[in-house]
């Protein structure tokens, strides 16, 4: 039986829903970006969201509490959304005949990557609590993922030949991110104190460092010179994750005046990151929209998925799959396991 004692304040909990709510937002102003030079200036400032959705799922899981069922209940979770969103992708491309290759590789939309990236992660957990308990085996771990970006660096100034096959991996694989989970572990059992003026100072640093190194991209004829794979990025997004803890950790109760809509974007957030390439692709077909400034089409995508996932939850949850229901197939609506009572979770 599960302990009550996972139960997190609300005022906490809502603290990290608003969080999610950013980080969402940041997802979708990275696929709606422009290419070319836009990239070099946009993407330092929301590059932060996939690496903070891993560190809040590694700072909200307790290792006392830790367990094989709950290992499986957060792969079903993602694992069956991440089938259905899948298959659904494949078919608005038209190739139903990809579906096997996309499944493996993710490869069906942009923001798939995530799943599979996070269903190995959980997988791993209990090596990454194991690792934590030694100084130097942890230190080497969490090396393992800015020391794995080297592999664009030699592809974008070494012109060096990476086979395909190795890219597909290096995209779906958990080297990359899994940085950011072992801090948030690390934190939830080591509570530490960061001063949030150095904080907030090494993030501006940190902010032009990815303007300086997106422009080195950028000359070196790098398309994807924004991406969240390099040095810079993952020192800003490791800045905005410690930043995130303190506001946790010290339950910053001014954030929650922010209000209940951002709330409601995270507690949805896991279902707009699955399903706003889909507006996307709905919203490229209809006149005009093409002619929308950025980010004024990263709200419009924000809007419209939010409402998709907001009806669709409330149809779909009326409708039974087995033991779950349709939205949590669909992955419409994030719940968090820790935030549930020991009933509820039997049910899930």
């Amino acid at each position: 039986m599960e302990s009550t004692e996972n139960i997190i304040p609300k005022s906490r909990d809502s603290s990290i829903q608003i969080i999610r709510a950013l980080c969402i937002f940041a997802v979708i102003c990275i696929h709606t970006c422009p290419a070319g030079f836009s990239q070099v200036i946009a993407r330092p400032f929301i590059n932060f969201g996939v690496g903070t959705f891993l560190f809040l799922s590694g700072y909200l899981t307790k290792e006392e509490t830790w367990s094989s069922s709950r290992m499986w209940r957060r792969i079903k979770r993602v694992l069956i959304p991440y089938i259905i969103w899948t298959s659904i992708y494949t078919l608005l491309s038209r190739k139903p005949e990809n579906i096997a290759y996309n499944l493996i590789s993710a490869s069906s939309s942009a923001q798939m990557y995530y799943c599979l990236v996070y269903i190995q992660i959980v997988l791993l957990t209990g090596v990454c609590f194991r690792t934590l308990q030694c100084k130097t085996w942890t230190i080497l771990f969490m090396l393992i993922s800015p020391m794995s970006y080297l592999i664009k660096y030699f592809q974008v100034f070494g012109n060096a030949k990476v086979l395909d096959v190795i890219n597909v991996i290096y995209g779906i694989c958990f080297i990359p991110w899994i940085w950011y989970y072992l801090m948030g572990l690390h934190l939830r059992k080591n509570n530490k104190a960061f001063s949030p003026m150095i904080l907030v100072l090494l993030l501006l640093i940190s902010v032009f460092l990815q303007i300086g190194e997106g422009w080195l991209w950028y000359q070196a004829g790098e398309a994807n010179c924004g991406t969240q794979l390099k040095i810079s990025s993952w020192f800003t997004t490791t800045i905005t994750c410690l930043i995130c803890y303190e506001v946790v950790r010290l339950k910053k109760r001014n954030l929650l005046k922010l209000g209940k809509p951002l709330v409601l974007i995270g507690d949805y957030s896991f279902g707009i990151y699955l399903c706003h390439i889909a507006v996307m692709i709905v919203l490229n077909h209809v006149p005009g929209y093409r002619r929308i400034p950025y980010v004024a089409n990263s709200v419009i995508v924000l809007t419209i998925s939010l409402l998709c996932c907001v009806i669709g939850d409330k149809i779909c949850r009326k409708i039974k799959a087995g033991s779950m229901n349709l939205s949590q197939v669909m992955g419409l609506k994030w719940i968090r396991l820790e935030a549930l009572n020991p009933r509820q979770l039997r049910c899930q």
